[in-house]
């Protein structure tokens, strides 16, 4: 919105829920901003995005520049090509090469991650390989949100949420693009774009290019004095376990673990399609899950065992088959724009995206972007940089109720 506004067009935005939307996966604590890509178009796009971070009123006072660990435990398997050696000899071309390094032993990790030390003397790191970066970071990413939706009604933007917000249909007429919400009010516009993330197949068929997928997430709360011993703690993340952060300023670290992620297959009420909708239960997780985040937990910090998970929750990314980004307009319908198929990676671009998606609006972007981002038939290739093996469905657990908030 940010982007489209500030080229003088009037925008009005539509989302069920008020700003940061209680259901987005970016109304969350934190989320990582890092440049590891294989592809040089991402790694070049987050390099961008970090230095906006840093330098953007809007953002920076949200982005804490502490550093990352990529790490994995078999320096020959396909994940650590995909998530450390291809990535980096992407970045030893650009000017990040002296803030990257290769690291081959447990002992280098603990030089820039001390705090790992009795995970260390537990035998938990004793096989870790990896990468650090000292140029990536972390943001605060409800906050970071709730500031970019401010600018943007600073900017003239009508943000409108409820019933009379909730979008159920986007159709084309002879002037442009109609707009159909809950409330049967309709909204008519020169161009509609659907940044629905996770939900954008339930407002279009996306024909199989993506698939809405959750990951689950869990806190624990330290005290001020605990907290102190993690304050610019570098971001770590393993492939097979996955990944937490330094405390928020009110004591509080998250972990994430690495799995394929959940979908959830159901009918579509109004067309009968068998896709997978993301649910409106957002802090609930499943027993196995949150058994596989304490055992993180009690791995990566045994000094923190005796704490027990709060606030979990799940957070909803609409991945596309090939890991790129669908930021095009919807087959031969020139007045509505997608931009989605975020693939768990889009956060990060948040100063900058927005100008990306108006420059397809405007059908600026350079051909290599278009390429990567049009509407297309996708290769129905495994994105190698997610956690490997299938994603199982919500609906085969028992414990998971549509009808917990």
């Amino acid at each position: 919105m940010l982007g489209v506004s500030c080229r003088g067009y009037k925008v009005t935005g539509l989302d069920k829920h008020a700003y940061p939307s209680l259901i987005s996966a970016g109304n969350d604590l934190n989320k990582i901003v890092r440049t590891e890509y294989a592809d040089p178009l991402y790694a070049h796009l987050a390099s961008e995005a970090i230095e906006a971070w840093k330098s953007d009123n809007v953002f920076n006072s949200h982005f804490h520049q502490t550093g990352w660990l990529v790490c994995t435990s078999d320096k020959r398997s396909l994940t650590a090509q995909n998530l450390i050696y291809k990535p980096y000899e992407v970045l030893k071309q650009t000017d990040l090469k002296d803030k990257i390094k290769l690291i081959d032993t447990p002992e280098e990790i603990l030089k820039y991650t001390p705090q790992l030390q009795q995970a260390y003397d537990n035998g938990t790191i004793k096989d870790w390989i990896g990468m650090w970066n000292s140029n990536n970071g972390w943001c605060m990413a409800h906050d970071a949100v709730r500031s970019a939706c401010d600018e943007a009604q600073l900017l003239g933007v009508e943000f409108i949420s409820g019933e009379n917000g909730t979008v159920i249909d986007i159709y084309k007429d002879g002037q442009g693009a109609v707009v159909k919400c809950k409330d049967g009010s309709v909204h008519h516009a020169d161009y509609a774009i659907l940044c629905a993330g996770a939900w954008a197949d339930t407002l279009i068929d996306l024909e199989g290019r993506c698939t809405a997928r959750c990951w689950t997430v869990g806190h624990i709360q330290l005290t001020p004095d605990e907290a102190k011993l993690f304050r610019n703690m570098p971001i770590v993340d393993h492939s097979d376990l996955g990944f937490f952060f330094e405390p928020s300023i009110d004591g509080k670290i998250k972990f994430a673990n690495a799995f394929p992620g959940y979908t959830n297959y159901q009918h579509l009420p109004s067309t009968d399609r068998y896709t997978s909708i993301p649910s409106d239960v957002k802090f609930k997780v499943t027993n196995e899950a949150f058994e596989a985040l304490t055992k993180f937990k009690d791995a990566i910090l045994p000094q923190f065992a005796s704490k027990e998970l709060i606030d979990t929750m799940v957070c909803w990314c609409l991945d596309s088959d090939d890991g790129n980004w669908i930021i095009d307009f919807y087959k031969n319908n020139e007045k509505l724009l997608v931009a989605s198929g975020d693939s768990g990676m889009a956060f990060k671009f948040l100063p900058t995206i927005g100008k990306y998606i108006s420059d397809a609006l405007e059908k600026k972007l350079s051909p290599e972007k278009y390429d990567a981002w049009r509407w297309r038939q996708m290769k129905k290739e495994r994105d190698n940089t997610r956690p490997g093996g299938d994603s199982k469905d919500l609906q085969d657990f028992p414990e998971w109720s549509l009808e917990v908030k």
